[in-house]
């Protein structure tokens, strides 16, 4: 059935933000009427004359699928006015159908009206102060429940292409979009309404099993989405991966088919069973498929799927891996999704409050704090955190000292000895320690200690032990192995080392803040990398430092390791994702050290991570985690891949 929209329309109209709804939606084949609340000829508010299809009073006792209002002074002023637009708002808002508004008229009509009662909202900034729920989030278009609104003429075509995806699919949106050449990637970065960043749910963490937490973490935690969003036991799952990303080539090495097929049947990310999760969905029945096909996505971690359950139930949704386990819900049946917190609440460890009073949201902001205050990082990294998730300081350090009892657990298990059959690397954590009790090598304790935790880590994650993701899995045993050996060499308390680790957190906010940890997105600079200033931060708090020079020393070593590319061998995270957590762990004590010392770091740590972005999304997708580039596609590799397939 075609889709039926009404755009009101008034003298003193913004003219580009009324064209640009009636537009987009008859572009894609809708029935629009723009109607007049004035004479059928109006005059924007920049005297452009238009002629409207028929008058408002005409449209009292026709039903719409979406009424969408325009902005512009005193156009807003006219259509508030309006007996009949207003009789027809309140009855489009009391059958729960779409009805929303650009600029001025969110706050004019809308809020004047009563109509957006419980719900967030934006407009033009001229405006904003007259919402009563404001949404601060600076989000071009702000969507809750069926109220949509926008910001003003700039936001114009990206406010008509949501209201198209919302109401006639995603499917559609895309085709519109490509034929009026809108990069749809930027702007769903720039209008998907996103919370700040927590150090527990998006840096330290999660708490898991499995080689990759963008892989097996997120796939887990998209498998319990499933579930929840098909409210039953599922009982046949297709799930999509399109062959330009990443997952279309790493889905089994890495363990996202395992980590789906966990979370349908309920399993949490450290699940003891996860590695027979597939076999327990046979047993019981359940279907899982993949398939490879070309669909569009725009990111390359993007997991399409389709859902039956046992009561013959169906559902589909379109879910993101961001990178360290978290996950984005972008779709839902056909229709975009811009705010999935209550879609996501229960799968991470800390409950946003997304209206927290934060003492700081960007890094330029603390780095005024400690010119003006001072004081270690580890304090505002508290501060930060407990206001963001309304907890108490206690809470954040208890948070704290379990992930560090997990980092500890995972260095001990390697050191004692791991086996799994189906990786490349044997145990070789033991070897340095045997290496200098025999006087071979290079004299240095703490470097081989580092080392051999470093490498400890990465062989209990690839015999599916339990690890933290710092900032990801496959970077996970840079600060853990780290931190733990260099606060054993300077004989450093259990609570020293729970700072430094939210002071490394602290890092990783900002890091997140850019679009997050996925090698997919930006190489392997985005987990070694990162990882490498997390632990710089780490080491100057535990050694003393204050919190400028925890920030000038991430920045000192994240330049180092800019531009670093992510081509695991075998499709497997170990070769050469080994070294380069022992050279980040390496890079991370030598910029520590280095700062302490009075080295300059010379680029502000706001923008070396500004310049990563732009490197990552400069990188040839080859060297992405594709494994179609560099060491990924050397002989040896496909030959230890074959191996590894038992061809």
């Amino acid at each position: 059935m075609t889709k039926k929209i009404l755009v009101p329309v008034a003298d003193g109209i913004e003219m580009i933000e009324a064209l640009s709804i009636v537009d987009v939606f008859r572009r894609a084949g809708a029935h629009v009427d723009m109607a007049s609340v004035n004479d059928l000829v109006i005059t924007s508010s920049h005297n452009v004359k238009i002629t409207a299809d028929k008058l408002i009073g005409e449209c009292v006792a026709e039903e719409y699928d979406l009424v969408a209002l325009p902005g512009g002074i005193p156009g807003a002023e006219n259509l508030r006015n309006s007996q009949e637009l207003v009789l027809i708002l309140n009855r489009q808002n009391a059958a729960d159908k779409y009805f929303g508004a650009i600029c001025a008229s969110p706050a004019v009509v809308l809020e004047h009206h009563g109509l957006l009662e419980g719900r967030k909202a934006t407009g033009h900034p001229f405006f904003t102060a007259d919402l009563s729920n404001r949404d601060d989030s600076g989000a071009k278009v702000v969507i809750d429940r069926n109220c949509i609104t926008s910001r003003g003429a700039g936001t114009a075509v990206d406010f008509s292409l949501e209201l198209l995806g919302l109401l006639m699919g995603e499917k559609k949106k895309k085709e519109v979009a490509a034929a009026m050449v809108v990069d749809l990637e930027k702007c769903r970065d720039e209008s998907r309404k996103t919370s700040q960043p927590s150090i527990f749910n998006n840096v330290v963490g999660p708490i898991m099993r499995g080689p990759s937490s963008s892989h097996t973490a997120a796939s887990v935690r998209i498998g319990l989405l499933g579930r929840r969003l098909l409210r039953e036991d599922p009982l046949e799952v297709m799930v999509k991966f399109d062959p330009e990303g990443s997952l279309a080539t790493t889905y089994r090495g890495q363990g996202s088919a395992m980590g789906l097929a966990a979370g349908l049947l309920g399993m949490s990310i450290d699940h003891p069973d996860l590695v027979k999760a597939e076999q327990i969905c046979r047993e019981q029945g359940v279907q899982l498929s993949f398939l490879v096909e070309k669909y569009g996505a725009v990111h390359p971690n993007t997991y399409h799927m389709e859902l039956k359950g046992r009561s013959g139930r169906e559902g589909q949704f379109v879910a993101l891996s961001t990178g360290g386990g978290i996950i984005q819900l972008t779709e839902l049946d056909g229709r975009a999704v811009h705010d999935d917190q209550e879609y996501l609440a229960g799968l991470l460890p800390v409950v946003v409050n997304s209206g927290a009073a934060l003492p700081f949201t960007r890094l330029e902001q603390l780095e005024d704090l400690l010119a003006e205050k001072g004081g270690m990082l580890s304090q505002y990294a508290v501060a930060y955190e407990s206001s963001l998730g309304n907890v108490d300081a206690s809470q954040i350090f208890t948070l704290a000292g379990e992930h560090l009892r997990v980092m500890q657990g995972s260095v001990d298990l390697g050191i004692r000895g791991t086996a799994w059959k189906d990786r490349i690397l044997p145990r070789q954590s033991h070897l340095l320690g045997e290496a200098q009790r025999l006087g071979k090598g290079i004299p240095a304790l703490l470097t081989n200690t580092i080392i051999t935790n470093v490498t400890a880590v990465m062989e209990t994650k690839s015999s599916m032990g339990v690890i933290a993701a710092a900032p990801t899995a496959g970077s996970c045993g840079t600060l853990a192995g780290t931190l733990i050996a260099v606060a054993s060499f300077c004989e450093k308390s259990e609570q020293e080392m729970v700072c430094a680790l939210l002071a490394a957190g602290l890092i990783g906010v900002f890091v997140a803040q850019e679009g997050g940890f996925a090698a997919e997105e930006g190489g392997c600079q985005y987990e070694c990398g990162v990882a490498s200033g997390m632990t710089a931060a780490a080491l100057v708090e535990l050694l003393g430092g204050d919190g400028k020079a925890a920030l000038n020393a991430a920045s000192m070593a994240m330049q180092n390791t800019m531009g670093l590319i992510c081509d695991p061998v075998a499709d497997r995270v170990e070769v050469p994702c080994l070294g380069k957590n022992i050279m980040a762990a390496l890079n991370g004590v030598a910029a520590a050290n280095m700062t302490l010392a009075g080295f300059a770091h010379v680029i502000p740590l706001a923008q070396v991570i500004v310049a990563m972005k732009d490197v990552g999304e400069g990188m040839d997708h080859r060297f992405r985690c594709t494994c179609k580039g560099g060491l990924s596609i050397t002989p040896e590799a496909l030959n230890i891949q074959r191996c590894l397939a038992g061809k």
